[in-house]
Parts: structure tokens; sequence; C-alpha cells
């Protein structure tokens, strides 16, 4: 779901939040290191060549132990390969006390080598060479310390790596939260050759999940899976839910999802066909996901992404831009929205923003009761930027799903500071949003102010001393 920004204050309250239930877990990665510490880089000649996750979640959502095995190859001349995996699952160490950032940190964690256990050394977090700070850096901003551990490869050789762990889940507004990060994957060669991600729910039961992203978790039995081949990810797998027999959701909504899963037992393909198509339609995604597991051979087929109208238009009360445009979804796969906005100066592009973000799936608003839709027809993202009068934009927007295939689309506008003309392409900008007149900002002033007044302070005591 893309990030809806709805106001300063509630948007931090709401990250806060989330961050107090998220515990993410990781593929490893290759590192870099300094005296100073560590951070991931491309590697030009080892492959993951398959990866099998294991999320078991315990204690009715309170804790997860995981189990990860990677298959390995090296294409390359003979070497050790410095491999690292994130301590922490969180967007920043500075917002959780040094209580929760112990709570969630990995615990027991250990690595073997076809088998054998090797030594892991847990060391700092560095932003990788290019960035300027390591929260400038998408996955460093997830990371604060890595786990890390050598493998020697000769050249040709293959290698199993296991990573085994244990974590604690916080419980927060949003309930648990329990992740697992693919886009580490990319910094080895090529894409990942084949990745199944399994969340063992345990006593979590389907009608307790509040969300699913992407969409394509599919309900096996208590598990829920993720699986994929020969694929560059760019985005993340994440499950939501809340214990204590759901108490959370609406009591229809657990009332129904009962009953239609008492339901379930004994029908025909084409009856759960018919369940299932009921469930998308009264947006219970959830329940949807539920029934297509029962289905024999049953799979959403992937197409192709395709953006249809971009319209870009100001919004005051959140002091930003809002870019919206019309996405079908027919396979609810889309995982991530991409976004630039750019001008020309002498001929050569600037860039005023860029940015990427999670899109698709599905979640609970227990204020609603109601689910977000991952088969919606159209989104929306924003940026804070100013705009400038009379200058022409370019809008790039692009979509991906989860089997890489996207679809993009640029839109050109020119604001106008008192003018109401919009279409498709062209909208206008209020002008206290894209003032060029410079103005002394309210903090400078208020410095100002601030020496003036201890400037007499001062003088004043030096005069009382004095006399």
């Amino acid at each position: 779901m893309v990030l809806r920004k709805t106001g300063f204050i509630l948007t931090i309250a709401l990250l806060l939040a989330l961050l107090s239930a998220h515990a993410v877990l990781a593929d490893s990665c290759s590192m870099g290191r300094t005296p100073e510490g560590v951070y991931p880089i491309n590697d030009t000649s080892v492959t993951m060549v398959n990866e099998d996750v294991k999320v078991i979640i315990e204690g009715g959502g309170s804790t997860a132990t995981v189990d990860c095995r990677f298959t390995f190859k090296n294409s390359g001349a003979a070497r050790s390969v410095l491999m690292g995996f994130p301590a922490y699952g969180l967007s920043s160490e500075k917002n959780l006390s040094a209580h929760d950032l112990d709570a969630v940190k990995l615990q027991e964690f250990r690595a073997y080598v076809d088998g054998s256990d090797v030594e892991v050394k847990e060391v700092k977090a560095l932003a990788p060479k290019g960035t300027a700070s390591v929260n400038e850096y998408w996955d460093a901003n997830f990371y604060y310390s890595w786990y890390t551990f050598t493998v020697p490869f000769a050249t040709g050789e293959t290698r199993e790596v296991r990573n085994t762990y244990r974590v604690t889940l916080i419980e927060g507004n949003a309930g648990y939260f329990a992740g697992y990060i693919l886009r580490t994957g990319r910094y080895w060669q090529g894409p990942i050759g084949h990745a199944r991600i399994t969340f063992d729910m345990g006593q979590i039961q389907p009608y307790e999940i509040s969300s699913l992203d992407p969409y394509w978790l599919r309900f096996q039995g208590n598990n829920l899976v993720f699986e994929q081949s020969n694929f560059m990810p760019d985005y993340d797998l994440s499950v939501s839910f809340y214990g204590s027999d759901g108490s959370n959701m609406t009591r229809d909504y657990v009332a129904h999802f009962k009953a239609v899963e008492s339901r379930l037992p004994g029908m025909s393909r084409d009856e759960l066909l018919q369940e299932y198509n009921k469930a998308v339609q009264n947006k219970y995604p959830v329940l949807a996901a539920y029934i297509s597991g029962l289905i024999p051979g049953f799979s959403i087929k992937s197409v192709p992404p395709h953006i249809g109208q971009v319209t870009v238009t100001p919004w005051p009360e959140a002091g930003c831009t809002k870019v919206s445009l019309q996405v079908s979804e027919p396979s609810a796969d889309i995982t991530s929205l991409t976004l630039k906005v750019s001008h020309l100066e002498q001929g050569q592009e600037v860039i005023d923003h860029e940015s990427q973000q999670a899109f698709g799936g599905c979640s609970y608003n227990y204020a609603t009761g109601m689910f977000s839709d991952p088969f919606r027809p159209a989104d929306y993202t924003t940026f804070d930027e100013k705009l400038i009068p009379g200058r022409e934009y370019q809008v790039a927007v692009s979509v991906r799903n989860v089997t890489g295939q996207s679809d993009s689309k640029v839109v050109s506008f020119s604001p106008e500071p008192d003018s109401s003309k919009s279409n498709n392409n062209t909208v206008s900008v209020p002008a206290a949003l894209t003032s060029t007149v410079k103005t002394v900002p309210d903090y400078f002033v208020l410095s100002i102010t601030a020496l003036v007044l201890l400037y007499f302070m001062i003088f004043f005591i030096y005069r009382i001393r004095r006399r």
C-alpha cells in the first residue's frame, strides 16, 4: 500500500505505532569492510541459486524462530566472501528505547557452512559508498549492525549456508508484525534462482491475520508461502496479525470468516471458486487468499501491470503535491511504485524528487473494520518538494510486480500560481505552495531574538556586578 501523507503529527504517530511492532528478517548479502564497520556491496561472481526460509511463529505470536538455508555458487576466481545478516529489524535505533531495541534484536544467531558451525561477529553498520549517510540508504534504514561471517569459495564451487536465530515480536497498535526482507538478495550476482519463504503461523488463525504484503503470499494449510524463481526483488514480505482470537477484528468479520470456513470442507472445485469470487467482490482479501489455498491447481496468473490516467494536484492541507495514478491490478501482484520529478536546466536533467515505495498488498483498518483492496484500480503517492511557477516539470511513475513486469508513464505540468487550469497532464499549484520569494524562516528569527535577549541579560548582569 502506498504511504499516504495526512499531516506531520499523524504520520509520526502512525510510524511510531508501527515501529513498535516490527521485527523484520532478511537475506544474507555480500559485505564490504572498513575499520569503522561494514556495508552491503554488489558481488560480481557469487549467485544465490536457492533460498528456503522458514519463519515459525510461536507463543501465540510473541516470538519467532527462523531457519534460513541458502545455496550459493561462485562463478569467479577462488576467494573468501564476507557475508552479513542484519542484527536488527528496525527502521532506526533512534525510534526506540534501549530496552525495546534490545528486545527485538536477533538472538542466538548462528551460521553454518556445509553443515559446519562458523565464527560470527557483530559489526557496526555503515552507509554504502556513494551515500551521504546511513539513513539516506534504504537498506541501512533497517539496520543498525550486522552479524558477519566469512565463506571461502573455490572456483566454480557451490556452498550451502545456513543461518538460525530467534526474535521477539513486540505487540503494538497495529498488532504483531513478522516480515522478511528480500531486497538484500539483489546484492548477489544476477537474479535469485529460486526462493521459498514460509511463515508457519502456529496458533494464529487465518481470521486473525490483518495484512498480507504482497498479496502474492499463499495459504498452504496454516502456513503462508511465498515462492518465486529467477527474480530481482525490489520489495519485501510482511504479515501482520492480532492475537487473542482476533480481538481487534470486528465481530461481524470474524463471524463471517468462521461461517464461510465451516462450509468449505467437502466443496467441489467450482463451489470453492464461487466462494473465492464472493470474497474478492466483498473485499475480504485474507478470506479470499485462504479459500484459494484450498482450490486444487488454483493460481492467479501474473499479468503485466498497466498505468492509465496520471494526474498531479496540489494538496495544501497536507503541505505536499499528490500524484494520482490509475493502475490495473487484475492479478493483485504489484509490489512497488517509483516516482521521479525532474526539470531541465541548460539541457541537463535536474531531479527534484526521487523515491520508491511499497505498493499493493492488503491491510485491515481496525477503526473502520475494513480491508484495503489488493485488486483496487487506482492509488496515489505524494512529494513535498516546492514547485516553481512557470517551470515545466516531468513526473515519471512506474510500477513493478512480483515477476519483474513493469509499466511506466511520464506526464508534464507547469505550476501557475493564480490559475485553476488543469488537465490530465497539467495542474495549477497555489502560490502559497510554490512561491520563490525567499523569506526568513521562523526558526532563524527566533534564533536571532534569543541571541539578542541573551546579550542583554549578560550585559545587565555585568553592570549589576560592577556596581
